[in-house]
C-alpha cells in the first residue's frame, strides 16, 4: 500500500496553518532587532517540531508499510535526463530569479509594492537578515537556514505535500498547491514560487529529494554568504570588476533560456499519481476518507 494513502491531508494542512499563525504570533511578542537568538531559537524549535512530526507519521504508517526514509531517494530515476551543465545552468537561472521577481514587482502598482516590501520585512525575513553578526547568531543562521531549513522543506513540501496531495487531487494541482504554500513562507514571493515550481518539477522527474535538496541548500548558502559579505563592506562603493560584471551578465543570459526549456520540457501532466507508486506498486485501495 502506498503509505501516502494513510496520511490524511488535514494534518498536513494544520501543520502548515500552525506555520503561520507561530509567525504571526513570534513577529508581535519578539522584537527581532533586541532579541535575535529568542528569535532564532524558536525558529529552530518550530522547524524541529515539523521535522519530528512527519518521521512520526512514518513511524505511524511504517506498522502497516515497508516505509523508509530511503524511499524519497529512489535509485531507479533516469539520472541522465539532466546532465550535469544542465543542471549548473538551472541552479544559476533560479538563483538569479531574484532580477525577473524585480523586475515584475516594479512593473506593479505602488500599493502592490509596498505590500511585497512588508512580507519580505517580517519576521522570518529579519531573522535571516538580522545584523548581529555575532559567532552564536552566525552560527545558528547557518544551521537554521543552510542546513535545516532545505531539508524540512523538501521533505514536507516534496516528499510529504506532493505524494499526498497527488492521490488526494492530481499531481499537476499537487505541485501547484505545495509551490503556493511553499511561497507564502517567504519573503520574496515570486523568486520562491519559481524556485518551488522547479524543486517540485526536479523531484517529479526523478523521483528523489536528492536534487532539489542540493539545489535548495546552495542556494541558501550562496545568499547567506553574500548577505554576511556585503553586510560587512559599504555597498555603495563597493567596486565590481568589469570583467566580473560581464561575466555574471553572460551566464544570466546563457541561463535563462535553459530555465524557460526547463518549465516548458518537464512540465507536470496532469495525472493523479505518487512520486511512490513505482515503489508500491499494484495496491488499488482507494484513498482514505479526509
Amino acid at each position: 500500500m502506498n503509505p501516502f494513502k494513510q496520511i490524511k491531508v488535514r494534518y498536513v494542512f494544520l501543520v502548515i496553518l500552525g506555520y503561520i499563525v507561530f509567525n504571526i504570533f513570534l513577529n508581535n511578542i519578539f522584537d527581532v532587532e533586541t532579541n535575535i537568538l529568542g528569535a532564532l531559537l524558536t525558529q529552530i524549535g518550530y522547524q524541529l517540531i515539523i521535522f519530528f512530526w512527519m518521521f512520526y507519521e512514518m513511524m505511524k504508517v511504517n506498522k502497516t508499510t515497508d516505509f523508509k526514509i530511503n524511499h524519497f531517494f529512489q535509485k531507479d530515476y533516469k539520472e541522465n535526463d539532466f546532465t550535469v551543465l544542465y543542471l549548473i545552468f538551472l541552479f544559476i537561472a533560479l538563483f538569479f530569479s531574484v532580477i525577473i521577481s524585480s523586475s515584475i514587482i516594479q512593473l506593479m502598482p505602488d500599493f502592490i509594492q509596498n505590500y511585497l516590501s512588508k512580507i519580505m520585512n517580517a519576521y522570518e525575513n529579519a531573522v535571516v537578515f538580522s545584523e548581529n553578526n555575532s559567532f552564536l547568531i552566525s552560527t545558528l543562521q547557518f544551521f537554521s537556514i543552510v542546513i535545516l531549513a532545505p531539508v524540512v522543506e523538501e521533505f514536507f513540501y516534496r516528499g510529504f505535500l506532493i505524494n499526498r496531495l497527488s492521490l488526494k487531487f492530481n499531481l499537476r494541482w499537487a505541485v501547484l498547491i505545495s509551490t503556493v504554500l511553499f511561497t507564502l513562507g517567504h519573503g520574496d514571493i515570486i523568486g520562491s514560487f519559481i524556485k518551488g515550481y522547479a524543486f517540485s518539477i526536479l523531484y517529479v522527474k526523478t523521483k528523489s529529494l536528492k536534487l532539489p535538496i542540493i539545489f535548495h541548500v546552495l542556494n541558501n548558502l550562496i545568499a547567506f554568504t553574500l548577505f554576511k559579505v556585503f553586510d560587512s563592506v559599504d555597498v555603495e562603493n563597493l567596486y565590481i570588476p568589469n570583467s566580473l560584471a560581464i561575466i555574471m551578465s553572460l551566464l544570466i543570459v546563457v541561463s535563462f533560456p535553459i530555465l524557460i526549456h526547463f518549465f516548458y520540457m518537464y512540465r507536470v501532466k496532469d495525472e493523479k499519481v505518487s512520486p511512490f507508486e513505482k515503489i508500491f506498486n499494484g495496491d488499488d485501495d482507494d484513498v482514505q476518507d479526509e
